[in-house]
Formats: structure tokens, C-alpha cells, sequence
């Protein structure tokens, strides 16, 4: 009986090692909808700014990522540059899915898919030319090759001079435009609005 005791709690270990690593992974089959990140990604601290994707994804770094409590990463003002990991499956393939920076003021972005090289996928941020966004909105929408059905794993080095808050999720580029129209409506509307308020009042 003693025999069997520490088999059955190295089972039960494997079966929460297991469930925890589903609840890290964003599924992602439907097109209409949004999938916020929240608690699906983990992030690591770059004090010096300095390290690479290859020292971030070494075997002996990985203690240094840090499971997000919050449902949006908010860093205040800082001078730190963060690390995210995320990871994706996409269910459908014939789904195009696009990962999205919900936050207009973030310096320096940068994206890596390591199965695919150390190269950059994505470099942009508000200290680039505009041109530089691979879709042309007003946030950091970034195209993601997942026409398969396995787990992506990503990483994202991300730097900013204005308070850094980092609200990440996942959506199509459609559902991403139409975001945006109506965004640029909403603003159209409230300037119209004050544009008449300050004619009226001259």
C-alpha cells in the first residue's frame, strides 16, 4: 500500500501540472468574438533592458515569469522593460486571428514567435513611423500565422516612456476595423458636438 502512495500523488501532480498548462493557453474558434488574455499570460521584469529573446527563453529563465494577477498589467511609470509570454491555439484555421495591444501610448513593441527563429515577427510602437504598424489602427494590432490547430507560444518585449498599462487581447482583423469605426465615429460625434457648442457660444 505504501508502494502505491507516492505513485498516486505523482499522478494527481501530473494531472494539475496538466490543467494548469490548458488554463495558460487562449483558445481561440470563434470570429466574432473578443478574447481578453487576463490571466492566460505571464510576464517577466527586463531591469536593465538588455536581455534577448534567447536569454528570456532559456530553460533556466523561466522562474523569472510571473503569472498576471490582474486582469490588465499596469506598471504605472516605469522604466522597466517587460516580457510577455502568451499562448494561442486556434481551433479553426480558417479563422485569421490577430493579437492587439489595447493601448495607443506604448513606446516600443516588439513580437517573437520562437518556433519560427530569434528574428522579430513585429516592431512598432508610438516611437515609430506609423507606416510601421502592420494594421492600421489606432492601438498595435498584430497578424498571427496560426493555420493549424497546435499551441503557439509568443513573447512580447515591450518598453514604454508613458505610464505603461498593457491590455492584451485576441480578435479577427474584421472585428478589429469595425472596432475601430466605431471608435473614430464615437470621436467624430463629440467633436461635432463641441465644434457647435463653440460656434453657438461665439
Amino acid at each position: 500500500m505504501k508502494t502505491f502512495i507516492p505513485i498516486i500523488s505523482l499522478c494527481l501532480l501530473l494531472c494539475f501540472v496538466q490543467k494548469t498548462e490548458a488554463q495558460e493557453t487562449v483558445i481561440f474558434n470563434d470570429s466574432t468574438a473578443l478574447y481578453k488574455v487576463d490571466n492566460s499570460l505571464v510576464y517577466a521584469v527586463d531591469t536593465g533592458g538588455k536581455l534577448s529573446l534567447h536569454d528570456v527563453t532559456a530553460q533556466g529563465y523561466a522562474s523569472h515569469f510571473k503569472k498576471s494577477d490582474k486582469q490588465v498589467l499596469n506598471f504605472g511609470i516605469t522604466n522597466l522593460t517587460i516580457w510577455l509570454k502568451i499562448k494561442a491555439r486556434n481551433t479553426n484555421p480558417a479563422i485569421s486571428t490577430d493579437l492587439v495591444i489595447d493601448e495607443p501610448q506604448v513606446s516600443d513593441i516588439r513580437l517573437f514567435e520562437p518556433a519560427t527563429g530569434d528574428k522579430v515577427l513585429y516592431e512598432t510602437g508610438l516611437l515609430f513611423p506609423y507606416s510601421s504598424r502592420p494594421v492600421k489602427t489606432t492601438v498595435f494590432t498584430f497578424p498571427l500565422k496560426m493555420s493549424d490547430t497546435i499551441t503557439h507560444t509568443y513573447y512580447l518585449r515591450i518598453h514604454s516612456n508613458s505610464p505603461l498599462i498593457i491590455p492584451v487581447f485576441f480578435t479577427t482583423e474584421k472585428n478589429m476595423l469595425a472596432r475601430e469605426d466605431i471608435k473614430n465615429m464615437g470621436y467624430g460625434i463629440y467633436f461635432g458636438i463641441f465644434t457647435g457648442l463653440f460656434l453657438y457660444n461665439l
